[in-house]
């Protein structure tokens, strides 16, 4: 199921630490991506969705 994100929300798909594929862009604010996905965070080194959040969120700047 793929949904809309803003490209500034504090979630994993928007952080640079996250290593999923699914992100893409939609427009110059907005994001899509699978909800599915889960992936490995570089910095913490746990699994985690899309929609998660941390408090160790940088945002990614080559979407």
């Amino acid at each position: 199921m793929e949904s809309k994100v803003g490209r500034n929300a504090r979630q994993c798909v928007t952080c640079q630490y996250w290593t999923g594929q699914s992100a893409r862009a939609d427009s110059p604010n907005f994001i899509v991506c699978d909800l599915k996905e889960r992936a490995i965070c570089n910095k913490t080194g746990v699994k985690k969705a899309t929609w998660q959040s941390c408090s160790n969120h940088e945002k990614r700047h080559n979407l």
